[in-house]
C-alpha cells in the first residue's frame, strides 16, 4: 500500500511538471507570435516616417489578437506556477510583459530613424 502511495505521487508530481512545461512552450509560442506581428507591423510603418510619438500610438493598437492569446497563454503558465498567487497579479505580469515589448519595438524605431 505505501509502495502505491509513492508511485501515485510521484506520478502526480509528474503530471504537474508536464503540465507546467506545456503551458510554458505554449506561452513562449504565443510571445514569439505578437514578436512577429510586432517585427511586420514596424517594417510596414517604416516608409511612413512617423514621428516616434506617433509611431507609439500605432503600435500600442496593433496586433490586438496575438497581444490576447500571450496574454491569456502568460496568465495560464503563471498560473499553474504560481498557484497561489491572485490572477490578478498574473494578468498584471501579462500586461507589463506585452507594455514591455511594446516599448522596446518603440525603442527600435525610434532609433532605426535616426
Amino acid at each position: 500500500m505505501k509502495r502505491l502511495l509513492i508511485v501515485l505521487s510521484l506520478t502526480m508530481a509528474t503530471a504537474a511538471h508536464a503540465d507546467e512545461e506545456t503551458a510554458r512552450k505554449r506561452a513562449h509560442t504565443f510571445k514569439q507570435a505578437y514578436w512577429d506581428c510586432l517585427t511586420a507591423v514596424t517594417v510596414q510603418a517604416l516608409p511612413r516616417k512617423l514621428s516616434g510619438q506617433d509611431f507609439s500610438y500605432y503600435i500600442k493598437g496593433s496586433c490586438p489578437d496575438e497581444a490576447q492569446r500571450f496574454r491569456e497563454a502568460m496568465m495560464g503558465y503563471l498560473g499553474l506556477k504560481f498557484p497561489g498567487i491572485d490572477i490578478g497579479a498574473h494578468l498584471a505580469s501579462a500586461n507589463m510583459a506585452i507594455s514591455a515589448a511594446q516599448d522596446d519595438v518603440v525603442k527600435a524605431y525610434i532609433e532605426h530613424n535616426r
